[in-house]
């Protein structure tokens, strides 16, 4: 064989694989109504190329209307499920945004009652101080109050034996007197 000859076959050949490979896509393989590649003869390149581009073109807008199809089957579905996504993201961001507003308020409650606790911490150490003072002062005047009271009546006593005895001795004394002036 020459070398044009080669080139012939060799491409007769991949034409007759490309029709067999479109045919086993079409499911037509062996059916004996359409022509299949071993019907197809090498001398007849010239149809058997016509022939797989007039069906690679039946196939080509058959799988085009198929695709078609299939985007808007995937369209319906994917769109409510974008719009739904797209919903909840929404959702998810005002919570987030309540979320946060909440907090930045307990922590201005909660500074706010570390200042009164502080603030109330303060108040009642003073009046517990006012009244330590005022306790320590009772107790004080209350301890005084018993020690004058006991010199006084150590005082008392005294003056008491003092009278009890100058009347004694006046009365002594005039007894004597008495005794001495008959």
């Amino acid at each position: 064989m020459s070398e044009s000859q080669d080139v012939f076959t060799t491409s007769d050949r991949r034409a007759a694989e490309v029709l067999r490979v479109l045919e086993r896509a079409r499911g037509n393989v062996g059916a004996p109504d359409v022509p299949t590649l071993r019907m197809v003869e090498p001398a007849k390149g010239e149809t058997a190329v016509r022939l797989v581009l007039s069906t690679a073109d039946h196939a080509a807008e058959a799988a085009a209307e198929s695709l078609v199809t299939s985007a808007r089957a995937l369209e319906s579905v994917v769109v409510p499920a974008t719009q739904r996504l797209a919903d909840l993201q929404r959702t998810e961001e005002r919570i987030l945004r309540e979320l946060s507003e909440s907090v930045q308020a307990l922590r201005r409650q909660t500074e706010v009652l570390v200042a009164w606790r502080a603030c109330l911490g303060s108040h009642v150490a003073g009046w517990g101080l006012i009244l330590a003072l005022l306790a320590s002062t009772g107790i004080a005047i209350a301890w005084r109050s018993r020690e004058v009271a006991l010199r006084t009546q150590g005082v008392l006593e005294q003056i008491l034996e003092n009278q009890a005895q100058l009347q004694a001795a006046k009365v002594q004394a005039q007894a004597a007197r008495a005794r001495r002036r008959p």
